[in-house]
């Protein structure tokens, strides 16, 4: 392979000018020639984020019912859902209150240390998750 371009006719660089290797029987590339990255689309689609969330189980109504707090990025939100609600709020309430893209973190427990990512648990109710009545945090972690 040889060096071609980056020079001027004097056969000295050239600022600005770009050298590229080739092989002696190849011209330069097609600037058509693009190889372009495959999509890979997620196990399981997100949900349009930021959808309604359904309203809070009333404040005297203790059955059933969880209290979460939300942590991350310097943020916290508390909200409390129903168990049979899905995890999918969970998530969209975690992006809302950390300002984060849907899909680019997970939630996790301390003690016990638990993960949750929607991709396995976006479609499942919060009490399928191991969530009981009482309170529980999570923290919201970077993927």
């Amino acid at each position: 392979a040889e060096v071609r371009g980056g020079e001027d006719e004097d056969g000295a660089f050239a600022p600005g000018r770009g050298r590229r290797l080739v092989d002696d029987d190849e011209g330069p590339p097609s600037p058509s020639a693009r190889v372009e990255a495959p999509v890979v689309a997620p196990a399981v689609a997100a949900p349009a984020p930021h959808a309604e969330l359904p309203p809070e189980p009333p404040t005297n109504q203790k059955e059933g019912v969880v209290a979460i707090q939300v942590r991350g990025d310097g943020k916290a939100g508390q909200r409390r859902f129903l168990l049979g609600s899905e995890m999918v709020n969970l998530f969209d309430f975690a992006s809302r209150t950390c300002g984060l893209g849907f899909g680019t973190f997970r939630l996790a427990t301390r003690f016990p240390r638990r993960t949750y990512e929607y991709a396995e648990w976006g479609g499942k109710s919060l009490e399928e998750a191991g969530l009981k009545e009482g309170r529980e945090m999570f923290m919201v972690e970077r993927v």
